[in-house]
C-alpha cells in the first residue's frame, strides 16, 4: 500500500515493525525488517536488485498475486450475504446479486483489477449495476483510521463531482464508516460501493518511458480535446471553500452530511506514522508544501536507510524548503478552490470504441486547491527527457492543449498550463532523483529566489555547499553523523571527483589534439594547395600574354 504505516516482518516470530514507503517487496509482496531482508530469509534477494526480467521473479510475483486475490475472493464469498444485504440497504426496494469470480487466472488478468483496488460486479433486479470496490492492501491492512479517511474522502469527492454533472460513479458511504472512531470494522478488507461505469481504461502509448504521448495525428488531437473538455467541466464548478485539503463529510447530529475540506489524504512521506495520520487542511499552498517537506525530512531522520542517497535527499529538501519559503505565489490565500485528480496518467479515463470519454475513475487522494494548481497540466503532458535535464519549456503536447483551450475560449486555463511548471516541480517533493537537474527546480521560482542560492552544478560540490549553508540545522547534524558523512569526507570526495574530472578533460583535449595532428598529416594543407594553384594560374596567364612572372610582380608592387 502507498500509505505510510507500520507493517510486520514476514519472518515467523520476528514481530519487528517496518516503516518504509516501499516496505513491500515488489515481487513477493512480503515485508522484511532490516535483519531479515537478505538471502536466507527473503527469497527475492538471491537475484541482483533491478533484474526485473528474470523469469523466476515473475513467477514469484504471479504466485503472490494469485494467493492474495484468491484470499480476497474467499473472504468475499464468506461474507457474501452481508455484502448483498448492505448494498440492498443502500438502495431500498431492490434486490441484487454479487458476482464471485470462479476463474482466478481470468480475474487476475481482467480490467477489474487496478493498481490499488479490486472490483466485483453487483447487479440489481432492475438491471442497475454497481461495483464493490475493495482496496488492495497486499496482505498488509492499514489501520482503520487510514482506510476510513481515504474511503470517506473518495466518496465525498465523487458526490460533489456527480452533482456537478461530471461523468463519475456515485459512491455510497457504508454505515459502518459512520460509526464512532474506535469501533472495529466487521470485514477483513476495506471497501465501498459505487456505480458501474461503461468503458475501458485508456492506455496512453509512449515511444519510451520518458517520451511524449505516442498518438499520431487526429488521435492525439482527439485525446487532448477530450482531456480539455473534462478540465473545462471541472473549472466550471469552483467550490466555496478557502482551505486546501481533501473533501470529507462534516458529521452533524441531525443526520445530514455536508461536505467540508479536511486533511490532505496522501501517501508516501506526506503522512505521520501515528494517529492522526494526515496533515491539514491548509490556508495556503506555502503551508501545505512546507508541511510536506517537513514530513519528508522527519521520515528521513527516523526511518530511511542511513546512506549517502538519503543524506542527499535530506539536503535537497532543505533547499526546497528555502525555495518554497521565498515563493510569493504560494503565499496567496484562495477565495475558492477546485478539485484536482491526483493520478492523471490517462488510464483514469474510461473510453468507448471511438475513444470518447465515458467516465473518470480513481478519485482516491483527489484534493481541492487553487485554480493555478488544479489546472496546471499533469505529468502526462511533460513526461520527457528535457524535463529531466532541467528544461521548463512547454512540450509540444502542452502547446496543443493550450491551443485547444483557446479554441474553447478559455484563455484562463491556457494560462494555467503556460505557468504551471512550478507545480510540476513541487510534485517531486518527497522524492529524490539525481538524474533530475536541480537547476530546473530553482528556475520556476523566478525572481523570488534572486540572491538566495548560488549553488555549484556538480552534485559533489552542491553537497558541500549545502552542508556549509545549513551547518546549524540540528536535523542535518544528526543525519551527517548517522550516515557517517561529515563535511570533511564530503570535501574530500568533491576534491577527488573534481581532480578526476580535470584529468578526464585534459585527456580529452590531448586526444583531440592528437586527432587533429593526424588529420593534418593525412591531408594536404588546403592553404598551401590554394597558393600553389594561384601561382600556376598566374604563370599560365603571363605565358599566354608574353609577359614574364617577374615583370608582372614588379608591376603589381608599383
Amino acid at each position: 500500500m502507498p500509505e505510510l504505516y507500520e507493517k510486520s516482518c514476514a519472518v515467523a516470530n520476528c514481530g519487528e515493525a517496518v516503516i518504509d514507503r516501499w516496505a513491500e517487496c515488489e515481487w513477493c509482496w512480503n515485508v522484511y525488517c532490516k535483519k531479515h531482508d537478505k538471502v536466507g530469509f527473503h527469497l527475492c534477494r538471491q537475484w541482483p536488485y533491478g533484474a526485473h526480467n528474470l523469469d523466476e521473479k515473475r513467477a514469484i510475483k504471479a504466485q503472490a498475486r494469485k494467493a492474495y486475490y484468491g484470499g480476497v475472493i474467499t473472504q468475499i464469498a464468506k461474507h457474501q450475504n452481508f455484502l448483498v444485504h448492505e448494498a440492498e440497504t443502500l438502495r431500498p426496494g431492490h434486490s441484487c446479486q454479487l458476482t464471485i469470480p470462479q476463474d482466478l487466472d481470468a480475474f487476475a488478468e481482467s480490467s477489474k483489477i487496478g493498481i490499488f483496488n479490486l472490483h466485483f460486479l453487483i447487479t440489481f433486479n432492475d438491471g442497475v449495476k454497481w461495483l464493490l470496490r475493495v482496496r488492495q492492501d497486499k496482505g498488509h491492512r492499514p489501520p482503520a483510521e487510514i482506510a476510513r479517511t481515504v474511503i470517506e474522502s473518495e466518496v465525498a469527492t465523487l458526490g460533489v463531482l456527480k452533482e456537478g454533472g461530471l461523468p463519475v460513479a456515485k459512491g455510497y458511504l457504508l454505515l459502518s464508516l459512520e460509526t464512532s472512531e474506535g469501533e472495529k470494522q466487521k470485514l477483513p478488507f476495506d471497501y465501498f460501493f459505487c456505480e458501474f461505469l461503461e468503458g475501458t481504461p485508456f492506455k496512453v502509448p509512449r515511444a519510451d518511458w520518458y517520451g511524449s504521448i505516442d498518438l499520431q495525428g487526429d488521435r492525439l488531437l482527439h485525446f487532448i480535446d477530450e482531456y480539455a473538455k473534462i478540465q473545462i467541466q471541472l473549472s466550471d464548478h469552483p467550490l466555496p471553500f478557502t482551505r486546501i485539503g481533501c473533501l470529507c463529510y462534516e458529521h452533524v447530529d441531525n443526520g445530514d452530511r455536508p461536505v467540508k475540506v479536511g486533511p490532505i489524504v496522501c501517501r508516501g512521506t506526506f503522512m505521520k506514522t501515528q494517529s492522526p495520520y494526515f496533515f491539514g487542511p491548509f490556508s495556503t499552498n506555502k503551508e501545505r508544501y512546507l508541511a510536506n517537506i517537513d514530513a519528508t525530512l522527519n521520515y528521513d531522520r527516523h526511518y530511511a536507510p542511513k546512506t549517502l542517497r538519503t543524506l542527499d535527499r535530506y539536503l535537497w529538501h532543505l533547499e526546497l524548503r528555502e525555495l518554497v519559503n521565498a515563493c510569493n505565489v504560494l503565499k496567496e490565500e484562495p477565495k475558492e478552490v477546485y478539485i484536482k485528480h491526483d493520478d492523471e496518467k490517462g488510464d483514469h479515463f474510461l473510453v468507448d470504441e471511438e475513444e470518447k470519454v465515458t467516465g473518470i475513475i480513481d478519485w482516491e487522494w483527489a484534493y481541492v486547491t487553487t485554480k493555478a494548481e488544479a489546472f496546471a497540466s499533469p505529468w502526462l503532458f511533460y513526461r520527457d527527457q528535457n524535463y529531466r535535464l532541467g528544461s521548463n519549456e512547454l512540450t509540444s503536447d502542452q502547446e496543443l492543449l493550450i491551443e485547444v483551450y483557446k479554441r474553447y475560449d478559455r484563455p484562463d486555463l491556457a494560462d494555467c498550463v503556460r505557468n504551471g511548471r512550478l507545480y510540476a516541480r513541487l510534485d517531486q517533493i518527497g522524492h529524490y532523483e539525481q538524474t533530475l537537474q536541480k537547476s530546473g527546480f530553482r528556475e520556476v521560482f523566478g525572481k523570488d529566489i534572486l540572491g538566495v542560492f548560488d549553488p555549484p552544478r556538480a552534485d559533489v560540490d552542491w553537497r558541500v555547499y549545502m552542508m556549509k549553508r545549513c551547518k546549524n540545522d540540528k536535523g542535518l547534524i544528526g543525519m551527517m553523523k548517522r550516515c557517517k558523512w561529515p563535511l570533511e569526507r564530503a570535501e574530500k570526495e568533491a576534491e577527488t571527483w573534481n581532480a578526476e574530472q580535470g584529468k578526464k578533460r585534459a585527456d580529452m583535449r590531448e586526444l583531440e589534439k592528437a586527432k587533429n595532428r593526424k588529420s593534418r598529416k593525412a591531408k594536404p594543407d588546403p592553404k598551401a594547395e590554394s597558393q600553389a594553384t594561384e601561382e600556376q594560374s598566374l604563370e599560365a596567364t603571363n605565358w599566354q600574354d608574353g609577359i614574364t612572372l617577374e615583370k608582372s610582380v614588379s608591376h603589381s608592387v608599383l
